[in-house]
């Protein structure tokens, strides 16, 4: 039995959250929505999210 779920991720970023949830075209309800704290994750990586490498070598 194929059991796949159609849908799209929608993602909500804010300085101090960012929250994911995947929206099944099929039900048409969200069926897992996650906030994730800044403080869960270090802030290197919300920082190397939004900003771009510094190019030393140009």
């Amino acid at each position: 039995m194929n059991n796949k779920n159609h849908g799209y991720v929608r993602l909500s970023i804010s300085p101090d959250t960012l929250a994911i949830a995947f929206v099944s075209s099929e039900r048409n309800a969200t069926l897992d929505s996650t906030e994730l704290l800044k403080s869960d994750y270090s802030s290197d990586f919300y920082e190397n999210l939004f900003t771009q490498p510094d190019d030393d070598d140009a």
